[in-house]
């Protein structure tokens, strides 16, 4: 007997999964229009050569093959292609229409005194209801979120005590919405735990996402609606969903939340937000400390300026790296798919030439 199966690219791997044949015959078609493309087509990125100055704020290009294509998802007024992008190194929270969006007065506020290595500024979260967020394109059905996190232990404890630090959401508060979040007892234990609110599943909750209190980590989202739910906390894969029902979500005007929060009667608990990148695409550049992407532990993302299949340029972002560090350029195509060795790279030297990828 015969099985048929799908694939999909995670962490640059492709990742087979056996098909349930009653739904198949639609697919034969797809199959064989698969079995005829190119081979270019379902090639991963491969750099050959970079150009510029590694050092932060400068713009450096990437030349290559495969690297795919990523639309301009910014307003016309921004220079880059994601949708939104703030490191918050201008020391203030721009508020102003396309950039953040605020609730209360005392949601957020510019600090100096939890920052990452390397940043002048970060956001602080009020300690009470409400939050800073992003209104996105609601025609879009993908979504990408890169965000560099600090929790800090400090808590008085109500049974509804949480702490969003991300949340997806149409506006007015209306559902489904995911939530990725701290709740009440998991606090202590400083572990996140994510699950879709309202939705034809119920209040489905999902797996932890690792301890991170009083110290800064990196959390990335993929939400493809419809179809799965990916989440990674330093650089690592912990999350996988493709059960999730997303049938009954009209997406509408979307509302993109980093720090709401429900934290009535704290005087203490604060959260920290910095280096804040929103996409409608997987496709990005990032930087690692490993020479393969699947073992970098720490990536910084790269704000894209022009993306073509074989030259893309981005502004440099060292992120929490020092000058003189080595580090490993990577390309994700629209589909997932990364160059499978990393490209090296030296902070604050000058590039010109190729090397073997």
């Amino acid at each position: 007997m015969y099985a048929w199966y799908s694939y999909c690219f995670i962490e640059g791997q492709i990742v087979f999964k056996e098909l349930d044949m009653k739904k198949c015959h639609r697919s034969f078609l797809v199959i064989i229009v698969i079995m005829f493309m190119p081979v270019a087509l379902l090639a991963a990125p491969s750099i050959s050569s970079v150009s510029g100055t590694i050092s932060h704020g400068q713009t450096i290009t990437i030349t290559g093959t495969s690297f795919g294509t990523h639309a301009k998802y910014s307003t016309s007024q921004k220079n880059y292609l994601c949708r939104f992008y703030d490191d918050f190194e201008s020391g203030s929270i721009n508020y102003t229409s396309g950039n953040w969006d605020a609730g209360s007065s005392d949601d957020a506020s510019i600090v100096t005194n939890v920052n990452r290595p390397g940043s002048t500024y970060s956001v602080r979260q009020g300690n009470r209801s409400g939050g800073i967020g992003h209104e996105a394109d609601g025609s879009q059905t993908k979504l990408y979120v890169s965000a560099w996190r600090y929790i800090g232990s400090q808590r008085t404890v109500p049974d509804y005590t949480n702490q969003k630090w991300f949340r997806f959401w149409k506006p007015n508060y209306g559902t489904p919405d995911l939530l990725f979040m701290l709740y009440d007892s998991e606090w202590t234990q400083g572990t996140v735990v994510y699950y879709m609110e309202n939705a034809s599943d119920a209040n489905k909750w999902f797996d932890y996402m690792g301890t991170h209190l009083n110290s800064w980590h990196h959390y990335e989202v993929w939400v493809d609606k419809g179809n799965v739910v990916r989440a990674w906390y330093d650089g690592q894969l912990v999350e996988e969903a493709s059960n999730v029902n997303w049938s009954t979500w009209t997406c509408g005007t979307t509302m993109f939340d980093f720090f709401h929060a429900n934290m009535s009667g704290q005087t203490t608990g604060y959260a920290y937000l910095d280096d804040a990148y929103i996409s409608h695409t997987q496709a990005r550049v990032m930087i690692g400390n490993a020479s393969t992407f699947g073992a970098s532990n720490h990536r910084e993302i790269q704000v894209p300026s022009a993306w073509g299949t074989s030259s893309i340029s981005v502004k440099f972002n060292k992120g929490s790296y020092l000058a003189g560090e080595t580090v490993y350029l990577y390309v994700i195509d629209e589909n997932g798919a990364v160059n499978s060795a990393g490209y090296p790279v030296t902070i604050g030297q000058s590039q010109g030439s190729s090397a073997d990828t």
